[in-house]
C-alpha cells in the first residue's frame, strides 16, 4: 500500500490573472437570460425564506442583470434566481461577480457554489449580504465534519467598514484550490480558509432571497422593489503544475532524505511512499497533509534493509500534477550522519537548519554530472 506522507503548503499570495484561462463568462450583453447557460425560477425552501422565484424578476438591459424583489398581493414576495447546474460546473478555479447590493430589511442576495451532483454540503458562499447592514459582506465555507454533521467556517469570514455596498459596484471573488479557499473584495485578499475544502465540481448561483432566519422578514422600513444589480459573472481555471523532477534519496541508519527540484506555480507537494514498486498513487494511504513549502523531506522510521518507493506530485491552483518518476530507498546515495534534530524541524516546519540544504547541495554536485538544481532554504 502506498502512503501519502507529506503535503507541504506555501504561503498564500494575492490573486493574479497571469496563467488563468476563462471557462465561463457572462456579461449580460443580450436582451434576456440565455437559458442554454442558465436555469431560472428554481424553487427552494431554504432557511425559512419567503420569496417565490419568477422569471419576470430578471431584467437584462444595457449590459447588466437586475434581479428585483417585489411585494405582491397573491403571494408575499417574488424575486429572481439563476444557476448553471447541468450546464456549467468546475472543480477549482477563480470565481467572481461584479455587483451592487440592495438596501432594505429582509433582503438577502448571494453569489455561491453548490455541488453538481446535488449533494449538500459542501457549499461555498463567495459573498452574502444582509440589506439592513449596508457596510458588511460575509464569506462562508460549508462541509461535512468527521462525525458526518454539517459544519462551516467558525468564525465566519466578513468584511465590515465604511464601504456602502448598496451605493456602488464591487467585485467579489474566490480562488478555490485543493488546499484552501481565498476570498477577495475588489482585488484585495480579505479572508481564507483551509477547513473542509471541497473536492467536487460545483456550479454557480446568484439569487436575491427575501426574509429567512438570518436576515429576518421585511418590515415597515423596507422599500420595494429591492434590486440586486449584476454587471458580470466570470470563472477562470489554471492547469495543474508540472510534476516534480530529479528526485533523489539519501539514507542514514533510520531514515531517508528525499529531495526534488521545486516546481514553478506549486503551492504544495504530496509525497507518496509504498512498499511495492510501480503501483498507482490511488493505492496509497494518506498519512500527513500539512507543512511548509519545501523541496526536501526527511522521512523517519525507515531502517536500513527496508525497500521503500517514492513519488512526488505538485499541487497548484488547478489541482494536483501527474506523478514524478519513482525513486527507491534502495538507490539512496551513501549514508549521511544522523543529526540531532527533530524530524519535523528537519522538514522546515519550524525552521530548517541551513546546514542540511548546504550539505545536500555539496553532495549532489559531487555525485551527479551536469548542472545541479538550485537548493533554497525553504523558510
Amino acid at each position: 500500500m502506498r502512503t501519502i506522507i507529506a503535503c507541504c503548503i506555501a504561503a498564500a499570495t494575492a490573486h493574479a490573472q497571469d496563467g488563468w484561462t476563462p471557462t465561463f463568462t457572462e456579461e449580460f450583453d443580450g436582451t434576456g437570460i440565455d437559458t442554454t447557460r442558465w436555469n431560472t425560477s428554481v424553487q427552494h425552501n431554504y432557511n425559512g425564506e419567503l420569496q417565490t422565484y419568477v422569471d419576470s424578476a430578471l431584467l437584462v438591459q444595457d449590459g447588466f442583470l437586475r434581479v428585483s424583489a417585489t411585494m405582491t398581493t397573491s403571494i408575499p414576495y417574488t424575486s429572481g434566481w439563476i444557476d448553471t447546474q447541468g450546464k456549467f460546473s468546475q472543480l477549482y478555479g477563480y470565481f467572481e461577480i461584479r455587483c451592487k447590493m440592495p438596501a432594505g430589511q429582509g433582503f438577502w442576495p448571494a453569489f455561491w457554489l453548490l455541488p453538481e451532483d446535488g449533494s449538500w454540503p459542501p457549499e461555498i458562499d463567495v459573498v452574502e449580504f444582509l440589506g439592513h447592514d449596508p457596510n458588511t459582506v460575509y464569506f462562508t465555507n460549508h462541509w461535512t465534519d468527521s462525525s458526518g454533521a454539517p459544519a462551516f467556517t467558525d468564525p465566519p469570514g466578513f468584511l465590515s467598514g465604511t464601504s456602502d455596498f448598496t451605493g456602488a459596484y464591487h467585485v467579489f471573488a474566490i480562488e478555490w484550490n485543493p488546499l484552501q479557499i481565498l476570498w477577495y473584495v475588489d482585488g484585495s485578499l480579505v479572508f481564507f480558509s483551509t477547513q473542509g475544502v471541497p473536492a467536487t465540481p460545483m456550479y454557480v448561483i446568484a439569487d436575491l432571497a427575501v426574509g429567512g432566519t438570518w436576515p429576518g422578514s421585511p418590515d415597515g422600513t423596507t422599500v420595494f422593489p429591492g434590486e440586486f444589480d449584476i454587471d458580470y459573472i466570470r470563472v477562470f481555471i489554471k492547469p495543474p503544475p508540472a510534476p516534480p523532477t530529479l528526485l533523489r534519496t539519501m539514507r542514514n541508519s533510520t531514515s531517508v532524505t528525499l529531495t526534488w527540484v521545486p516546481v514553478p506555480g506549486a503551492l504544495a507537494y504530496n509525497v507518496y511512499q509504498s512498499s511495492t514498486t510501480g503501483v498507482s498513487r490511488i493505492s496509497y494511504e494518506k498519512k500527513v497533509e500539512a507543512g511548509l513549502g519545501t523541496s526536501l523531506l526527511i522521512i523517519p522510521d525507515l531502517p536500513e534493509g527496508t525497500s521503500t518507493y517514492f513519488v512526488v506530485t505538485a499541487i497548484g491552483s488547478g489541482g494536483e500534477s501527474e506523478e514524478s518518476d519513482e525513486v527507491s530507498s534502495d538507490s539512496a546515495l551513501p549514508t549521511l550522519p544522523s543529526l540531532p534534530l527533530d524530524p519535523v524541524k528537519r522538514c522546515g516546519l519550524l525552521g530548517l537548519d541551513v546546514l542540511i540544504p548546504l550539505g545536500l547541495f555539496w553532495f549532489l554536485r559531487r555525485t551527479r554530472p551536469g548542472p545541479s538544481p538550485s537548493l533554497r532554504r525553504p523558510c
